[in-house]
């Protein structure tokens, strides 16, 4: 299967867990991601959005206090911004998140512990193939 093609793409990750954001910020400049930028809740994700668009952005749902659904609300929002590709991870998949996901344009949902499996099946999605 062909890789993702990542090389010279950008990623914001927005993680509240220092040590998953460090390991996914390897992963993907592994794949090839020119720059990775991290921000450890939705606030600092919204600020660095405003001042810099990501090729997609890989976000937690459960963090405190901006929750990753109300982040990706408020990012869609930003009209100026367009429609940025969203990746959301989760502990766990109800119902009511894959609703809210879906309502909100949401590329994909993964569950928690993402493996760099899930990372090439979603990046697929986002970006297509080489």
């Amino acid at each position: 299967m062909p890789a993702p093609t990542t090389a010279g793409r950008t990623a914001l990750i927005v993680e509240d867990e220092p040590f998953t954001r460090t390991v996914l910020v390897r992963v993907l400049t592994g794949m090839g991601f020119e720059r990775v930028r991290q921000a450890e809740d939705g606030e600092a994700g919204l600020a660095l959005v405003r001042d810099w668009s990501p090729g997609f952005v890989l976000c937690d749902v459960e963090m405190e206090p901006m929750n990753g659904l109300v982040f990706v609300g408020r990012l869609r929002r930003l009209q100026a911004l367009g429609r940025i590709p969203v990746v959301l991870m989760t502990n766990r998949l109800d119902p009511t998140v894959a609703a809210a996901a879906e309502e909100l344009s949401v590329t994909a949902v993964m569950p928690k512990p993402v493996t760099p499996a899930d990372l090439v099946n979603v990046l697929e999605q986002v970006f297509g193939t080489a």
